[in-house]
């Protein structure tokens, strides 16, 4: 009965509008709601009783249009019915006739106004007395069923309302939500993220653009700044909406409330009040504890935008491609218009609906008087977004994107993150952490460039990697693992790695030097040469000098600087295999070193990283630091969680350290390396080239920075034979001019720095036996020459030497791999430069 009594009287809906705005402007729509639709929402509490109202004679509404036209009314409000039962158009006469006569009584009209009355309207007019009273019946009894229910629910919960607040915690933590971490470079700059299946990046409420923060205002709590947590008047406005749809279809919750819906309380699935009660008591306690702004912050980065996108910065990088400061408004207007239902109004998902919504936010937009109708009409044209954007590491920063993944490898491993893997993923991937690398791009770029510029081009796919390392500290701060993370996700600059050849020839240079030996001592670098190698399955090794040099006898370094094959293995005999495996893991290597007598060819596999730590510590006076690509990681709240310390240990003495560099600096200069010079700037390196010239390398350093630089094919060994102009790739060609490229940048403006001079020798140079090998026949019969005891290269005397064959000697540190002499034999000899 009460539902169809409203039936009939719905034209008093679009009937009270036009008459209160020109009459009665202390009728307030949800007045004509609430006395129009109440009684409808709570007519099931009734059920169909008496008879129907159908026969209710409704008032004949007069209007300016021809009689039989037929206008569109609002959703919800049916067009009138004449007493002949024939709809009519909605009137749009002037205020005081047409629809406005529904409120005459005896002639009169709001504000004083009179019209002529026809049959019709005379007999609305005497029947309208008892409509009102019918009305007013059916909302009192409506009222009372009301709150009578609402009594049965609220009363068992008013001790819920005087306990909650002695019952929920005192603290109200935000950090649970699930954010995006964030990767920085050494400088600041931002490089890249790690997220998982949330995408939230935490900003800064003053990197949003003010645009943006005024239509999430004006969508979702315009009264923000003026309620203290919970929008008394926006709950009962809620509820009365609610009541005359029938329906929840409006909510009352502030911005403030919302925010503790989502990051503080556990189940949001719980019954209405259950939920509301500490809702908003947690709502009144948060804004004692945090400003406006700290809230309105805190929900930015918080609500969901659909797409996986969780706050502002996330949301206006997923649809939009930009950053939160600068959205504009049609962009601003779509997205607060998605906060209501993100996954119903993604316009990605449908766009018809998106852009209804935006309207709506848009017109909320124009009630606020952020923007004109003018605006509003030109911003409701603006084309909406069709596609999800990826937000990417900017290219020219990390263009292959190896370093990232390093940095999320390392951090994984990070017992400051976490006890458990599972903890130290979901910190890594959901904390909102904010990581600060090691990594420098300016570095990072001119390394890709000296490669891009360097490689040449050529259809077996060879590639090239490189890493560089600040000596003293282990800071890495450029990273090139291959042709690019999209073509190929194995970093070959941290991962198996490869033969070094020559390059490998410095560690038995320390060896050497730890020893006892000097640069000037003479030994023998004829060619081919032949080894005894007991135990091994060809019990004789022969090797050879690079491209069949014969050789000869010379010093260490003159050796050196012609990559003598034969000189450093029986240099390697003279210092003992095992002494060289101790020394090269005191400087760093990692590799699984074999006690075989080919070793000082370079015959392991190792990783560009770890030679360029190694050789770092030759740069460092002796002094081994570990690589690290993580300086420091904070929590979303800015707390320090993990900081790295270096761990600086000591892996040959100063001494020896300066020994070797001015060695290598000597080869540099004029030795395999030329191509590596960096003009005044000095620099320190080796070469290094495998046998049938599979893999290619130039390691070396200056007082500021350690690289290592590779070149071969990434997947298999493939000959680099008629390479870019050249009858073969050897460490000295493509490798040192890609390590010049790099250093060369990377030197630019910093002030020349040479290296240490290491003290004067303890003694003069000796002509060096092996336990397997003689010294030279020579003039002074078979005694062992003692030479060159002022380094110029010549024999000074035939004088007896201090020291006459010189045996294995004992490692002075035990290697951690030691076994029975075995050696790689082929047909051909092993060549290494």
């Amino acid at each position: 009965m009460i539902e169809n009594m409203c039936s009939a009287l719905d034209p008093c809906r679009s009937a009270l509008d036009p008459c209160r705005s020109a009459h009665r402007p202390t009728v307030q729509p949800w007045v004509v709601r609430f006395i129009c639709g109440a009684p409808r929402a709570l007519s099931p509490a009734f059920g169909s009783i008496g008879t129907s109202a159908s026969s209710i004679v409704k008032p004949r509404w007069a209007s300016s249009s021809p009689q039989g036209t037929h206008r569109s009314f609002p959703e919800g409000i049916e067009t009138p019915i004449d007493v002949h039962g024939k709809r009519t158009a909605r009137p749009r006469s002037p205020p005081g006739r047409g629809v406005c006569r529904f409120w005459a009584i005896r002639g009169a009209m709001p504000g004083g106004a009179t019209a002529r009355s026809s049959p019709a309207d005379t007999l609305a007019v005497a029947v309208r007395p008892l409509l009102l009273l019918i009305r007013f019946i059916a909302i009192v009894v409506a009222g009372s069923v009301f709150m009578a229910a609402g009594a049965v629910v609220i009363v068992p919960r008013i001790g819920d309302f005087v306990t909650a607040n002695s019952s929920i915690p005192s603290e109200i933590s935000l950090d649970k939500l699930a954010a995006t971490s964030l990767v920085f470079a050494g400088d600041g700059s931002y490089l890249g993220q790690l997220k998982g299946e949330i995408n939230r990046k935490p900003v800064k409420l003053k990197d949003v653009s003010n645009k943006a923060i005024k239509a999430v205002l004006a969508v979702e709590d315009a009264d923000f700044y003026k309620h203290k947590g919970v929008n008394a008047r926006a709950i009962t406005r809620a509820l009365l909406r609610n009541v005359a749809a029938g329906g929840v279809q409006q909510g009352g919750s502030t911005i403030t409330q919302q925010l503790v819906k989502q990051s503080v309380l556990e189940d949001a699935s719980r019954d209405f009040l259950n939920r509301k009660v500490p809702e908003a008591v947690l709502a009144l306690r948060l804004e004692t504890k945090m400003t406006k702004d700290e809230i309105l912050e805190a929900y930015l980065n918080t609500v969901y935008f659909g797409g996986g996108a969780y706050g502002i910065q996330a949301a206006a990088e997923t649809y939009f491609n930009i950053f939160a400061s600068d959205l504009d408004w049609p962009q601003s207007a779509l997205l607060a218009s998605m906060i209501n239902n993100p996954n119903r109004n993604d316009p990605t998902i449908d766009p018809e609906r998106a852009i209804q919504q935006r309207s709506l936010a848009l017109r909320r937009l124009t009630d606020t008087k952020n923007i004109t109708e003018d605006q509003k009409r030109e911003y409701e044209l603006v084309k909406l977004p069709d596609r999800r954007y990826e937000p990417a590491a900017p290219r020219d920063k990390l263009e292959d994107g190896y370093f990232l993944e390093e940095v999320k490898q390392s951090l994984l491993n990070e017992p400051a993150l976490g006890s458990s893997y599972d903890e130290r993923k979901t910190a890594l991937f959901t904390g909102g952490l904010r990581i600060y690398t090691t990594i420098d791009p300016k570095a990072q770029s001119e390394a890709e460039a000296a490669i891009r510029n360097n490689l040449p081009a050529d259809d077996r796919d060879f590639t090239a990697a490189l890493a560089a390392i600040e000596p003293g500290t282990g800071a890495i701060r450029a990273m090139v693992g291959g042709p690019g993370f999209d073509r190929l996700e194995f970093n070959i600059a941290t991962s198996k790695g490869r033969q070094t050849g020559s390059s490998f020839k410095p560690f038995v240079l320390a060896a050497a030097m730890e020893q006892g030996f000097v640069p000037q001592d003479v030994l023998d670098g004829s060619s081919p040469c032949v080894f005894d190698n007991k135990g091994a399955p060809e019990p004789i090794y022969t090797a050879e000098n690079f491209n069949g040099d014969p050789g000869g006898f010379g010093s260490i370094e003159q050796l050196t600087l012609k990559s003598s094959n034969c000189g450093f293995l029986r240099l390697g005999q003279a210092v003992g295999i095992p002494n060289v495996i101790a020394t090269a893991k005191a400087l760093g290597l990692k590799a699984n070193l074999q006690n075989v007598l080919s070793l000082p060819l370079g015959v392991v596999d190792v990783t560009p990283l770890d030679m360029a730590a190694a050789y770092s510590a030759i740069a460092n006076d002796g002094k081994r630091a570990e690589p690290f690509y993580v300086s420091r990681v904070e929590d979303r709240t800015g707390h320090v969680i993990f900081e790295h310390k270096p761990e600086i240990t000591r892996g040959i003495s100063t001494q020896s350290a300066r020994e070797v560099t001015q060695i290598l600096e000597a080869n540099v200069q004029s030795g395999t390396g030329t191509r590596a010079r960096l003009g005044d700037q000095p620099a320190a390196g080796k070469t290094g080239t495998t046998t049938d010239f599979t893999d290619a390398w130039f390691v070396g350093f200056t007082p500021y920075l350690t690289t290592a630089v590779w070149m071969g094919n990434a997947s298999s060994p493939i000959q680099m034979r008629n390479v870019g102009g050249l009858a073969s790739v050897t460490g000295g060609t493509f490798p040192a001019q890609m390590w010049a490229a790099f250093n060369k940048d990377y030197h630019q403006g910093k002030p020349v720095k040479a290296f240490t001079a290491p003290d004067p020798p303890a003694r003069g140079g000796h002509d060096l036996r092996t336990n397997q090998q003689l010294a030279r026949a020579s003039g002074c019969g078979d005694v062992p020459l003692t030479i060159d005891t002022d380094g110029d290269g010549r024999p000074d005397t035939c004088a007896p030497p201090t020291t006459t064959t010189l045996p294995v000697p004992t490692p002075s540190v035990a290697p951690t791999t030691t076994t029975a002499p075995t050696s790689p034999t082929t047909s051909r000899p092993p060549t290494s430069r």
